[in-house]
């Protein structure tokens, strides 16, 4: 059975600023999520296109809801998965304006500088503080 990818929506009860969390990891991307709401902060999140069969919408032409209402992005980069490049590239094209916080290997930004280049970079692995440091960091920016 083919795996969908469902676009997060933000809703009126979302009054804290908003954060866009995309992990493939659930477990990660629940641990994200947990963090960052205890911070005040409303969080909506997104398995990326490496978790499923779609593409990411942005990479498409076609508006991401998720992306769109969100003051940050937080990007889990575990893998160096074309698509989730893609991804990355496609947020800082479309919307340059836009605080993004990219959890990823040392090594994988030296390899690659120019994909981080408007990036704040959250060195992995994460720890709570240094999350809460980075999403506050790039929204202070």
């Amino acid at each position: 059975m083919a795996r969908v990818m469902t676009a997060p929506e933000w809703s009126v009860e979302d009054t804290g600023t908003r954060v866009l969390v995309e992990a493939t990891d659930g477990l990660t991307r629940d641990v994200v999520t947990r963090i960052l709401t205890r911070e005040g902060y409303a969080v909506r999140s997104c398995e990326g296109p490496e978790a499923t069969d779609d593409a990411c919408p942005i990479t498409q032409g076609q508006e991401c809801h998720g992306l769109s209402g969100a003051a940050v992005v937080v990007q889990v980069m575990r893998h160096t998965d074309p698509r989730v490049r893609e991804v990355l590239v496609e947020i800082t094209r479309q919307r340059p304006d836009l605080p993004v916080v990219v959890e990823v290997a040392t090594p994988t930004v030296d390899r690659d500088p120019e994909l981080f280049e408007h990036c704040r970079i959250l060195p992995q692995p994460m720890t709570a503080a240094s999350l809460a440091e980075a999403v506050a960091g790039a929204l202070a920016d």
